[in-house]
């Protein structure tokens, strides 16, 4: 393992880079800390959230234990037309994901739904839906601001023309 040499930079000031690592931890700007801050979510979590949710089936899955807790998993594999094995392997999916919890009643493994990882993903979701609407928001204002000032500069020439 490499040694910095003493008095030696670092290298984000080596490299002239304003940001830290991905990763690093550092400061909030106070300018940004005045707005509503973004959700904090366990960004493991969520990541593995958003995975398991990218596939339809583990989707369908989800929306059927919403309608009804507790299914066998036998009979939630029926609709899909797999193997036994490739269903397990979409169950282990959810319950690594922490969006489905399994257990043994007798030889049937009930599954159930369980849905604070959706919420939170939900939360993050809202917060990022509320950033952009408030930017297009401001975008719009603008836009309609700057064709207020064209329409007035555009009916201001056309007087000077009608009077020349």
């Amino acid at each position: 393992m490499r040694r910095p040499k003493p008095g030696a930079t670092s290298p984000a000031k080596a490299s002239g880079r304003r940001h830290p690592r991905p990763g690093a931890k550092h400061a909030e700007p106070a300018s940004r800390s005045a707005r509503t801050a973004a959700p904090q979510p366990d960004h493991d979590r969520l990541d593995r959230t958003f995975a398991a949710l990218a596939d339809p089936t583990r989707r369908a899955i989800l929306a059927k234990l919403a309608e009804e807790d507790g299914l066998p998993a036998g009979r939630l594999a029926e609709p899909f037309g797999m193997s036994w094995p490739a269903v397990s392997k979409h169950l282990r999916v959810l319950e690594g994901a922490g969006l489905l919890r399994q257990e043994k009643d007798g030889r049937v493994r009930r599954c159930h739904l369980e849905a604070e990882p959706l919420r939170e993903a939900s939360e993050w979701v809202a917060f990022y839906r509320r950033f952009w609407s408030s930017q297009l928001d401001n975008l719009a204002a603008f836009l309609e601001g700057d064709l207020a000032d064209t329409t007035q500069d555009s009916s201001k020439l056309s007087k000077t023309t009608e009077r020349a």
